[in-house]
């Protein structure tokens, strides 16, 4: 017998679909100047605190409290404005004087200052401890931080080299600064010449964490960086609340900085890089989600006894969510895709409509139908790569 299928076309309303993943962040390199920050908030100095052979990457700073050296709920230094960083927004910071610093939403958040639970590099096959952090590596442990954190130097054979290590002089201090006007204020935290150490070389570097109000972009800029000889690792980058939610900086050994590429995994090798002063990272939102202002047009079908094969010309939407629907009635508002949710295919929305494709793509394929059934396709332009 001869099946046949019949279809209804319709082209409707476009979304908008926040991925509030921090792997959306554009990245940027620069060769920018760095300006030493003065009269701001000194949150430890080399010079009075008088702690020269501190391992600080083994500890945290927050108000209140001198070194933090394991979990602690801490009251938190202000930003001075509402801070974005993914799908959060936070208004206080604590301090790793490793380099980098947690955020926290409100004047009390934990900070997991916990040493290194094993000699295990996982980026060689190891394990460790999924919970505690190898020297306050961004991928584990820790959460909502950013910045710079250094990295023991591991060999390929996984056995971490502990001789490497940051640590503090007389001339180390670490600060922070808020500027600018209301609607566009930057809070600079500065790390003024922490020492980074390996085997066989020294160096006291500056590096500064710059929050912009305006669009919570994040600068990471950097400063009296030497060549190190060793194998020495340090992570660079952003990461939220999930192992994934993250954007980290990759740089090769015997590479400029200059060269750096960022993505959702990365590490930096300082073995024979070069880092100019004022090397500057930009790490920089997606714009606020919004609407398509147009719809696709064009759509073409072709059925077959049990398959739908369609075409639609593009807008400047980024992707397309088609979906259809067998037999139904009269659509409601509540049985169309709601704005601001991310689809996957197989979804099921109130028990009416089935999500058939999701992507850039101008084709689609719908497969597996029943013969003699009524169908209903729907096309929406999708704007995803954007945060609430």
């Amino acid at each position: 017998m001869k099946k046949s299928i019949f279809f209804l076309v319709a082209c409707v309303v476009g979304l908008s679909a926040a991925t509030a993943q921090i792997s959306s962040y554009s990245f940027a390199y620069s060769a920018g100047t760095y300006s030493e920050i003065s009269g701001g908030t000194v949150i430890y100095s080399g010079a009075t605190q008088g702690v020269e052979s501190l391992r600080l990457e083994n500890y945290a700073f927050a108000p209140g409290d001198t070194l933090i050296s394991e979990i602690a709920t801490v009251s938190g230094y202000p930003i001075g404005f509402n801070f974005n960083l993914g799908e959060q927004a936070f208004t206080h910071f604590a301090v790793s004087p490793n380099g980098f610093i947690y955020l926290g939403g409100n004047q009390s958040f934990t900070v997991d200052a916990r040493e290194v639970s094993s000699g295990i590099n996982t980026s060689y096959g190891g394990t460790k401890d999924p919970v505690l952090s190898d020297d306050k590596r961004f991928e584990e442990g820790a959460t909502n931080v950013l910045g710079f954190s250094r990295t023991s130097a591991t060999w390929p054979s996984g056995v971490l080299n502990d001789i490497s290590a940051t640590t503090a002089d007389a001339n180390t201090e670490i600060s922070y600064l808020l500027s600018g006007d209301e609607g566009s204020k930057i809070l600079t935290v500065q790390f003024k010449k922490i020492i980074i150490s390996s085997s066989s070389t020294t160096d006291a570097v500056d590096v500064q964490i710059r929050l912009y109000e305006t669009d919570s972009k994040v600068e990471l800029i950097f400063n009296d960086f030497t060549v190190f000889n060793d194998v020495f690792w340090a992570e660079i980058g952003l990461k939220g609340n999930a192992l994934g939610n993250t954007k980290y900086v990759a740089i090769s050994q015997n590479n400029n900085w200059s060269s750096a590429t960022a993505g959702v995994t990365g590490n930096v090798s300082f073995r024979n890089t070069t880092c100019a002063d004022g090397t500057t990272f930009t790490f920089t939102p997606p714009p606020t989600c919004a609407t398509p202002a147009a719809q696709p047009t064009a759509l073409q079908l072709t059925p077959t006894s049990n398959s739908i094969s369609g075409s639609f010309t593009a807008t400047e939407a980024d992707k397309y969510l088609v979906v259809r629907g067998q037999n139904i009635g009269t659509i409601t508002d509540a049985d169309l895709p709601v704005d601001g949710v991310t689809y996957n295919v197989g979804d099921t929305i109130n028990n009416q409509l089935i999500v058939v494709a999701y992507s850039s793509a101008t084709t689609f394929a719908i497969n597996n139908l029943e013969g003699s059934s009524n169908y209903s396709v729907y096309v929406y332009a999708v704007n995803s790569e954007c945060l609430y």
